[in-house]
């Protein structure tokens, strides 16, 4: 009676939250490259939101490779799915720890 909704409502979650995973990934892997290669014109947004599209670019690019593409997407939607629930633990604060 409960965990049938409450199961297509944790589906549909996961659904929407995979592509904001990947672009998660993409983000912090252009952030990455940004900081490594140009650090001076790393803290400038245009160029942060040019080398998404580029990490984005180079995703979709690498998905088309037999074999090789579905591990790159699995692993960038894992990297993305982690980047997004630590920074939604940073933001959330604890209960308990603010009790104690």
């Amino acid at each position: 009676m409960i965990g049938a909704p409450l199961g297509a409502v944790g589906l549909a979650c996961y659904a929407a939250l995979l592509p904001l995973a990947y672009v998660s990934a993409a983000i912090g892997l252009g952030d990455w490259a940004l900081r490594r290669w140009l650090p001076q014109r790393a803290a400038t947004v245009p160029v942060r939101i040019g080398a998404t599209a580029a990490t984005l670019l180079a995703l979709y690019l690498l998905s088309w490779i037999p074999g090789l593409g579905a591990l790159v997407g699995f692993l960038a939607l894992l990297a993305g799915l982690g980047a997004l629930l630590l920074q939604t633990r940073r933001t959330i604060p604890n209960p308990i720890e603010q009790t104690s």
